[in-house]
């Protein structure tokens, strides 16, 4: 059966995707979080499609291309009888140098503004502003929305930030913020001067439970954008452990960015990032598609469009296949002058990518060739694999874990969610070795948590039945 492994955030079919956000939150920190509280994770707080986007990108940017396009298969060779391998399309958009700055408005939203009152709060926004202020662009606009009269505070210079600060500071949480919401969206149309416009929404509390609050998000972009306001949102979601997949679902097809911190010099910093990102001309309507040869029996080709990539972003998408027994294969003439290569191996799938990027919005277009090789020698199989892939598909399995831990847990089957954890721990072990990554460390542990909090339970209940 062919399998797919899809990270990112499948809307439409299995066959056809769009990888919303250019950075979403996978909830890997909030199931540290919870783990320290001695409980285990729901599986409504890991977003399994983006727990790999958050490990190092293992290839090095291309310096003369915005994006850099990496496609490899987990093994160049398979066995005679046929058998599963997967593709890794890497994508890796360009430093911060190769894309030139853009006029820009960006807004910040506070959902509780009491968070500004303190001294702490108010130095950390007062640190972002100014580092926003130096490094803007002319024209460009930064400004702050008061619940309290519904306006746009812009800040201008660095003595605009302390009178803006004091007022939204002393303004209340408001009982409706999918009302306030829809009025700041107003005020952004009413203030529209031609430039894009990114919405920041801060919050420390988990406001995308309300549904009228997810609706307004899934509305403004929509219909503003219709009046050419070009509007897109990042949202922080400030020590809370939040739903992160139901919060990515609902900026899917969207440009912007989900985040969770729980530090206030994160907060400062992932404010500025967010910011700085979005002042540079970026990546957009990246489409790629996976194109299996007629061959491959059974094999569906993929297609998935990602909104846009900003400077430093990066992807990874797996797609596993099964190739079918060389015996089933229809090698005539036609079939060795169409898809055999001179080096004895077939060409099995074609991926292509293409986008736009710039000021100009300049198109460009990449295709590359996999080719596997059959062989009834199993150490040739062993010596083809790829140790990147391989590397990218054990790391993936991580957050499918920790999603199925509480359905495990709560039905009493301790013994597989042990065997699970385990494997996943060994394995994790295994490529560590050759790693610098500090994240697979925090998986590690994180797991190893896991599992003496089932072992306990486990023995808990094995002693009452006794």
């Amino acid at each position: 059966m062919n399998k797919k492994i899809l990270i990112g955030l499948c809307l439409l079919c299995s066959f056809y995707c769009i990888f919303a956000l250019d950075h979403k939150e996978s909830g890997r920190e909030s199931v540290t979080a919870i783990l320290a509280t001695d409980s285990i994770p729901a599986s409504s707080k890991v977003d399994t499609k983006a727990y790999l986007d958050d490990f190092a990108f293992p290839y090095r940017a291309q310096k003369s291309n915005p994006l850099s396009f990496f496609v490899h298969p987990s093994q160049s060779s398979v066995l005679s009888n046929g058998e599963e391998i997967v593709l890794q399309v890497g994508l890796r958009a360009n430093n911060k140098d190769f894309f030139e700055p853009r006029d820009i408005n960006y807004l910040i939203y506070i959902n509780n503004p009491s968070f500004v009152a303190s001294d702490r709060g108010k130095n950390l926004f007062t640190n972002a502003l100014k580092r926003m202020l130096e490094a803007k662009t002319k024209d460009s606009c930064i400004c702050l929305y008061s619940i309290s009269d519904g306006l746009l505070k812009y800040v201008t210079s660095p003595n605009d930030i302390a009178p803006i600060l004091n007022q939204i500071g002393s303004e209340s949480k408001p009982d409706n913020v999918a009302k306030v919401l829809m009025e700041m969206g107003k005020s952004v149309e009413n203030n529209s001067n031609g430039m894009p416009w990114r919405i920041m929404c801060i919050s420390d509390d988990d406001m995308f439970k309300s549904e009228a609050v997810r609706n307004v998000f899934l509305y403004i972009p929509r219909v503003y954008n219709l009046n050419y306001n070009d509007i897109s949102f990042s949202y922080i979601g400030y020590g809370i452990v939040s739903d992160w997949p139901l919060i990515n679902q609902v900026f899917a097809s969207e440009e912007g960015n989900i985040y969770y911190e729980k530090t206030y010099k994160a907060l400062e910093n992932r404010i500025f990032s967010d910011f700085d990102k979005f002042s540079h001309y970026d990546i957009q309507d990246i489409d790629i598609r996976i194109s299996y040869y007629p061959w491959v029996l059974g094999a569906k080709d993929l297609e998935f469009s990602i909104p846009s990539m900003e400077y430093d972003g990066h992807k990874i998408i797996l797609d596993a296949v099964n190739l079918p027994s060389l015996v089933k294969i229809p090698i005539d003439s036609e079939f060795i002058e169409n898809y055999k290569n001179s080096d004895g191996s077939y060409k099995t799938a074609m991926v292509s990518v293409n986008y736009v990027y710039g000021k100009d919005k300049t198109p460009m277009y990449k295709t590359d060739i996999i080719s596997v090789k059959y062989t009834d020698n199993p150490q040739e199989v062993a010596n083809s694999k790829n140790a990147v892939v391989e590397q990218s598909i054990v790391l993936s399995e991580t957050g499918k874990i920790f999603s199925q831990l509480e359905d495990l847990y709560n039905s009493g089957n301790y013994v597989k969610a042990l065997d699970m954890i385990n494997s996943q721990i060994q394995a994790l072990k295994k490529i560590q070795e050759n790693s610098k990554d500090r994240q697979i460390e925090v998986e590690i542990q994180n797991l190893k948590k896991a599992f003496e909090l089932i072992h306990e339970k486990l023995m808990s209940e094995s002693s009452l039945s006794e």
